[in-house]
């Protein structure tokens, strides 16, 4: 998704035209991409603007300077209870062993 040329060029537009910071930028362009996603009628393209959001959201935190460990965990075994999982949450967790 971040290889994506039409992405990466319209946040360098935003960020050059509006004088805007990458953070604002990049959530601007994301937006109009979610509500796309949002709008289409096959179930498998809407789930596909879901990871574009995880996506989104692991990019804001290294942004904001945020380590990708940064979530403390508590030691012994877990159980996972989430409304959504993201790809990047599935490898995070899959890296600590849970």
């Amino acid at each position: 998704i971040l290889d994506d040329a039409t992405l990466v060029e319209k946040t360098v537009r935003r960020i050059r035209i509006g004088r805007v910071s990458a953070r604002w930028a990049i959530n601007e362009v994301v937006s109009d991409y979610d509500r796309r996603f949002a709008a289409m009628d096959q179930t498998y393209m809407r789930e596909r603007g879901g990871d574009l959001h995880d996506v989104h959201m692991r990019l804001q935190r290294l942004l904001r300077g945020e380590t990708e460990g940064h979530r403390k965990m508590p030691k012994g075994p877990l159980v996972v209870v989430a409304h959504t999982l993201g790809p990047s949450d599935a490898v995070e967790l899959a890296r600590r062993g849970v």
